[in-house]
């Protein structure tokens, strides 16, 4: 039964590994999580969104880019413009 359950939000430690995961539902959970990092953790967070915004699935680009639009970084506008080229209509209108 425990399919039936979506997976619980990640620590911060679960969510950086996580980002190498098999399950895109789990770097999907990493993504979010990693959009909420204490200062000390913020450029392990921006890395490791960085990685999942060129992710080969949607399902974690998408939350991805809007973690990096959440941490309002200068340095993660050229990974969201590009993300507003994207395959996926919902990644586009969230980089947007």
């Amino acid at each position: 039964m425990s399919w039936l359950l979506s997976p619980l939000p990640p620590n911060w430690d679960a969510a950086l590994r996580d980002v190498r995961a098999t399950d895109p539902r789990a770097r999907a959970a990493a993504a979010t999580r990693l959009a909420q990092p204490a200062p000390t953790d913020r450029e392990a967070a921006l890395e490791a969104l960085f990685v999942l915004c060129r992710d080969a699935d949607p399902r974690v680009r998408a939350p991805a880019v809007e973690a990096l639009g959440a941490l309002a970084e200068p340095r993660a506008l050229a990974v969201i413009a590009a993300a507003t080229h994207d395959d996926d209509a919902y990644v586009r209108e969230l980089a947007a």
